[in-house]
């Protein structure tokens, strides 16, 4: 039996490329803001429930770093409630996550990397502080 994979922000440079590369070996669920808001807990739940996916690749944000930085609010309510949301219905169907995140979260480093997870990231963006 094929696992399955259920990919938030299908529509999104990561999402189409992955879904293209792995279609034949995993059965992949793939979102966007049209068949899931995030932000909608309950909507969350109710889609785990119906799908009960084994791992859960999270891709979906607003990173558009000028709307973030003119709209904090939806910014937020997106790219950290949404996240919740995702890693909260996770935890209670025990789905594996996978969360890709950006590399702007270190535009205000002052060294120029190639960075690792233990480097401390200094965010100069709304985006990259999501």
């Amino acid at each position: 039996m094929r696992k399955k994979i259920l990919l938030t922000g299908a529509n999104g440079f990561f999402g189409t490329r992955f879904i293209k590369a792995y279609q034949h070996q995993f059965d992949i669920y793939a979102t966007d803001v049209e068949q899931l808001d995030i932000t909608d807990k309950e909507q969350v739940m109710a889609t785990f429930a119906e799908i009960q996916p084994d791992y859960v690749i999270h891709a979906a944000a607003i990173a558009v770093t000028d709307f973030c930085n003119k709209h904090p609010d939806i910014a937020r309510k997106v790219n950290i409630d949404g996240a919740v949301n995702v890693a909260e219905a996770c935890r209670q169907y025990g789905s594996k996550l996978v969360f890709i995140s950006t590399e702007q979260v270190f535009n205000g480093n002052k060294e120029p990397g190639p960075y690792s997870e233990t480097d401390t990231p200094v965010p100069d963006t709304v985006y990259g502080q999501n």
